[in-house]
């Protein structure tokens, strides 16, 4: 088993351990769904990125202080999504992966836009917002399962 497996399994069980003891509404808030997937897709890239490596090292400490976090102010907690959101970007631009969502989220956005000018024609504005939001979320959608299927996701 490698160093790099050894750190992959012990940053799942550690994260495995707070899903337990935190409430739902706690795991949605430190984001250790997201983590994990992070986690994961860093341990990929180690071997042959010295930033993934050191990112791995970040992740080790925020896990181990996560319990005290709670505790802590509201600043501490912003800079807990401060440093993922650091890694996450490193992860999109040196990597070129996306999180999950983020092509249909921006088919929506671009859907409604073209809705509305779209219902503006029709004069029905709201008929152009749903029908240009369901084109935008098709397009987001799949756009979203080719990133999923080529392996650029988080």
């Amino acid at each position: 088993m490698t160093p790099f497996k050894d750190w992959l399994e012990d940053t799942s069980e550690k994260i495995a351990k707070y899903k337990k003891s935190f409430t739902k509404a706690e795991s949605r808030k430190y984001r250790l769904d997201f983590l994990e997937r992070v986690a994961k897709r860093l341990n990929e890239f180690s071997s042959m990125c010295g930033e993934c490596n050191q990112y791995k090292g970040e992740i080790t400490t925020l896990l181990n202080n996560l319990e005290g976090l709670i505790k802590l102010s509201p600043m501490a907690t912003k800079d807990y999504r401060n440093k993922i959101s650091a890694i996450v970007s490193h992860l999109r631009k040196k990597h070129k992966l996306i999180p999950a969502g983020t092509y249909t989220a921006i088919g929506n956005g671009a859907g409604v836009a073209l809705g509305i000018s779209l219902g503006a024609a029709m004069d029905n504005i709201g008929a152009g917002i749903g029908i240009g939001a369901g084109i935008g979320v098709a397009i987001g959608a799949a756009l979203e399962a080719k990133a999923k299927k080529d392996g650029k996701t988080i």
